[in-house]
């Protein structure tokens, strides 16, 4: 057999040894759980929270299928397989752009609520201001200033 032909035919296995994807796995691993629970914080909207608890989920997911894919599958093997981890590979980083669609159309609607909240808070603000107080006369005037000399 020529040389060329024994390359097109030889098995090569997986594409990535799993001693390089584990360990990066679990440096990712490690990342997504710091940032779990950096979302606790009472300061984060609890819509803001869902749905970045569920992009994590989704990366965890994602983290794993990849190593699967890139260190387990053996496409010569079982091209049936590999072809299905690479499709879920594939559908959970669209999944991930999906949430972070959503995420930011979120943050959106948040803002706008929270401009919609401080514009009402400044019309009150003024319109408290422009009330007369106790040392006020109906009309306007106001007594602590002498008009007449």
């Amino acid at each position: 057999m020529t040389p060329l032909l024994a390359d097109i035919t030889a098995d090569y296995g997986p594409l990535v040894p799993l001693a390089w994807t584990a360990p990066a796995a679990v440096l990712v691993v490690g990342v997504l759980i710091m940032y779990w629970r950096r979302l606790r914080p009472r300061g984060i909207p609890p819509s803001r929270r869902r749905i970045r608890r569920a992009n994590t989920m989704v990366q965890f997911t994602l983290t794993f299928m990849l190593v699967y894919a890139l260190s387990i599958a053996d496409g010569d093997r079982r091209p049936g397989q590999f072809t299905a981890a690479w499709i879920g590979v594939v559908l959970l980083i669209l999944l991930t752009i999906a949430f972070a669609i959503v995420d930011s159309l979120n943050t959106m609607r948040l803002h706008r609520r929270m401009q919609k909240n401080l514009h009402r808070q400044a019309i009150q603000d003024l319109g408290a201001a422009k009330k007369p107080d106790a040392l006020s006369r109906p009309d306007g005037d106001d007594e602590s200033t002498d008009h007449h000399e």
